[in-house]
């Protein structure tokens, strides 16, 4: 394990483990994934349950509201399975939105997504992680070409691991939806059935505004999940975990290890036995506290949460005193931001009074994200300087810290406040990008002309695209992607190049377009054999917004056909 909450059902697969091959998984050397999976297929079997191989669900069955069934597809043939409660554990949220639940998928409305990899499979199992490519875990055609091209990476190698590794997929709309302040500021839920633990292994770039207030780092987080983001909203006979479960994108990185994950389908299993049970298979009627009290006695759930309630805001003396700080924590502008009438008073009169530059530019960064323009002078000063300063290329394996570099932060900070007076400086920064620069610039020029630019920005933005190196980087054939592969575990290169030009075809697009160029662009990448790319920009095309402040989407979205590989 990387990370994670290592107590409760963790704890028992991990002595479980030892005992069966001397190993854990603690050890990269010694790891043996199909260990792992015996000790769980003995520890089903022993429990009574059945497993069907070579099997996979393919709808659900609902009547009403609720999932009562699913579509299961076997080596015998196609049929319906009654169930009392569905625990979808795909990882994807594949049943929910099949019984038509409410999903999003980040890249409907962002191109932030976590790396993905397909690794090598060795003769000899061991641990082999990897970074190097983005694949949309519902788009058949996309899963396709990463194995493909996988092999063609990996063609010294025994095997290839036979499931994608992505590390973000598509969600439900859950009763609840933990984001990122819920997790900085300790908040609480009534309702808790675990606790996560992790550091912000991000595998690519933010988008939420207390990043952009204040990069992440890699100090460890606790974060409590409640019952209700495992329940998607308007369904019952359902729970789902995983990546597939309720959380704003940019805090699924403290509740996606491993070690976590396993401790979520444990509770969950107890919720649904429970469920069914009762007879009523709704998850919401649960009693709460006594399944805390069990899940604490196994520890998966440490015992303070039986005394827990719902807390997302921290009180307001707290938000006071982390105005008078040095607003250089997490905890700190996680309180301001969910505190904003207490946040906005004290940090319009900070900036007024505070002298150190760095704290005036942090004051600044916080009152955009609350959209208060107070600050607007401070970061016109941070653009002053003609050059760039260090910019990001975008990196998957390895990334901690800051995706912007400061003055792309100014710059989306002035985007968020739509400012007509950061115009004639964005727009000369926009003159000095050529194909050397990183890809954290455009991207921030990209968001100011999309929020504040209009049609002044689209000869700018169409010059870039012209420039060499810049455009032409849409996959529209698998024979593309084999004529790339890097033979680099982590590669970046080819992931940097199309987000680059995707976010310049958006601006432009967005901004009036300019001879068409933009909308050829997001047509070729309406085509890509890459389905996170190929839903965005027909996301873009048509429109389909339907994206909240953080970047997520509120409803599932299609795919536009694409050449079969």
């Amino acid at each position: 394990y990387y990370h994670g909450y290592r107590g409760g059902f963790t704890a028992e697969i991990t002595q479980g483990l030892r005992r069966l091959a001397g190993g854990g998984p603690f050890d990269p050397n010694g790891w043996n994934a199909e260990h792992k999976a015996e000790w769980l297929r003995r520890e089903l079997r022993r429990a009574g349950g059945q497993i069907w191989l070579g099997s996979i669900v393919s709808g659900a069955v609902v009547e009403g509201r609720r999932v009562c069934g699913v579509v299961a597809n076997t080596p015998w043939g196609r049929g319906l399975v009654r169930a009392g409660v569905v625990v979808d554990a795909t990882g994807n949220a594949d049943v929910a939105a099949a019984a038509g639940a409410p999903c999003r998928t980040a890249s409907d409305c962002e191109l932030a997504v976590q790396g993905s990899g397909l690794p090598s499979r060795p003769f000899l199992p061991a641990y082999h992680n990897t970074d190097y490519t983005f694949v949309e875990d519902s788009d058949p055609a996309d899963v396709t070409r990463a194995f493909v091209a996988a092999r063609r990476k990996f063609s010294a190698a025994f095997d290839v691991a036979p499931l994608v590794d992505t590390r973000e997929r598509r969600q439900i709309v859950g009763d609840v939806t933990v984001t990122p302040l819920d997790v900085y500021t300790g908040g609480t839920w009534r309702d808790a059935v675990c606790l996560s633990r992790s550091n912000f292994d991000s595998h690519g770039f933010t988008v939420h505004p207390l990043f952009l207030a204040l990069p992440p780092d890699r100090v460890s987080v606790d974060a409590w999940l409640p019952l209700r983001a495992l329940l998607p909203r308007r369904t019952s006979g359902l729970l789902v975990i995983g990546l597939g479960l309720s959380a704003q994108r940019d805090v699924m990185p403290v509740l996606r290890m491993q070690s976590d994950v396993q401790n979520h389908g444990y509770a969950a299993g107890l919720v649904a036995a429970e469920a069914a049970r009762a007879g009523h298979g709704d998850g919401r009627r649960v009693a709460v506290r006594p399944l805390q009290r069990r899940l604490a006695r196994l520890g998966i759930l440490p015992a303070a949460a039986l005394l827990h309630t719902d807390r997302r805001a921290p009180e307001r003396r707290a938000a006071a005193e982390a105005a008078a700080g040095d607003l250089g924590t997490h905890a700190e502008v996680a309180a301001l931001l969910a505190r904003p009438d207490t946040a906005r008073p004290r940090l319009r009169e900070r900036l007024r009074t505070e002298r150190e530059p760095e704290i005036r530019l942090r004051c600044a960064k916080v009152l955009a994200a609350l959209g208060d323009a107070t600050g607007e002078e401070t970061l016109l000063e941070a653009l002053a300087p003609a050059a760039w300063d260090e910019g990001w290329n975008y990196r998957g394996m390895g990334q901690f810290g800051r995706s912007l570099s400061p003055m792309d932060e100014a710059i989306v900070c002035l985007a968020l406040l739509r400012s007509a007076r950061a115009r004639p400086a964005v727009l000369a920064k926009t003159a000095r990008l050529d194909a050397a620069a990183a890809f954290s610039h455009f991207r921030a020029v990209a968001l100011f002309a999309e929020a504040a630019g209009g049609a002044e920005f689209a000869p700018a933005l169409a010059e870039r695209l012209r420039q060499p190196g810049i455009g032409g980087h849409a996959w529209l054939r698998l024979a593309d992607e084999l004529a790339a592969v890097s033979q680099d575990d982590n590669d970046n290169r080819s992931r940097n190049e199309a987000l680059r030009e995707l976010y310049l075809a958006r601006a432009l697009y967005r901004c009036g377009d300019w001879e068409g160029l933009g909308r050829r662009t997001l047509e070729a990448y309406a085509r890509d054999i890459r389905g996170h790319f190929a839903r965005h920009a027909a996301a873009v095309l048509g429109a389909r917004s339907g994206c909240a402040s953080d970047g997520s989407a509120s409803t599932p979205r299609g795919i536009v056909p694409r050449p079969a590989v």
